[in-house]
């Protein structure tokens, strides 16, 4: 679950006048209970912090809290945790009083998490001390695995932690050179004693690219999708960071920027019965050329 959609919960909970109990919001989270923790102690809206109540490792709000509270107080405190992706249409003043008066037993809408990676022991270990490396601006160290050796990275800087498609990576700065790591493959970290300063245009791009393939160098992709399977394109985001033109003939040309072919190519086989044109050259290619391979593979076993 992405960090905005972990925060919403715990505060829809604490308004709803639940206990919150650390260990299991880390289960059910597949965070570390420190990173819970943290999101307790640190990082709720002053408006909750001030009225928290600790008993060992369970949380919940001063009852008078929650019935003083009035709406606009807690807009602002979704609008902080981008709740709106979430809860479409829920923000107005009549929408967060029905939302404050339902039950889990009547909430006429769910939220389906994307399917995760289940974080071991080592991965949530890990994900606390970069959640620390990247609050401070602290270079980190580590051993990352690779598919068939080890590799080590030293005087990394660590920028955020982005959990995509359920899967958790890191985007970080390696010589100048912005990269994001998998959770999964970082082994050992050391988080070293050294400072970092935070450069603007790696932040941006972080914050800006929809996808995890992060770079200073792409090219551009366009494909043509047929008539038939246009309407998949228009309604929702196919691809991180896609432009989509709709033609006369109502096919549409997708337009998307990306770092190297494979971040495109599983995309492409899924969607090559929809798929007219591919530009560049090159791209198509491959494709044909996978194509030839996969053929001459079908008639030898037949």
């Amino acid at each position: 679950m992405p960090y905005s959609e972990r925060m919403f919960a715990i505060i829809f909970r604490l308004m709803r006048g639940d206990k919150i109990k650390t260990k299991l919001l880390a289960e059910e989270f597949q965070v570390s209970q420190r990173a819970i923790q943290h999101d307790l102690s640190d990082r709720l809206p002053a408006e909750l912090h001030q009225n928290l109540i600790k008993e060992g490792n369970t949380y919940y709000l001063d009852p008078l809290t929650i019935t003083s509270f009035f709406p606009e107080h807690i807009k602002k405190i979704l609008e902080l945790v981008d709740s709106e992706a979430v809860l479409p249409h829920k923000l107005s003043k009549k929408g967060l009083q029905k939302l404050l008066s339902y039950t889990k037993q009547n909430l006429p809408f769910q939220v389906q998490a994307a399917r995760r990676v289940t974080l071991t022991e080592l991965m949530k270990q890990n994900h606390a001390l970069l959640e620390k490396a990247v609050e401070q601006n602290i270079k980190v160290e580590f051993n990352y695995k690779k598919t068939q050796n080890e590799k080590r990275y030293e005087g990394i800087e660590p920028y955020k932690l982005i959990d995509y498609q359920g899967v958790w990576y890191l985007a970080a700065i390696d010589n100048n050179k912005i990269k994001t790591f998998a959770l999964a493959n970082i082994l050992t970290i050391y988080l070293t004693k050294e400072k970092f300063l935070i450069k603007e245009k790696y932040r941006d791009m972080i914050e800006q690219d929809e996808s995890i393939w992060l770079s200073e160098e792409k090219f551009e992709v366009e494909f043509k999708i047929s008539q038939e399977y246009a309407e998949y394109f228009t309604r929702r985001t196919v691809i991180p960071n896609q432009k989509v033109i709709v033609n006369q003939d109502n096919t549409i040309l997708v337009k998307v920027s990306v770092t190297n072919h494979n971040e495109i190519l599983p995309i492409i086989r899924y969607w090559m019965p929809a798929i007219d044109e591919i530009k560049p050259l090159e791209l198509k290619n491959i494709l044909l050329e996978e194509l030839e391979t996969f053929k001459a593979r079908l008639v030898k076993d037949s």
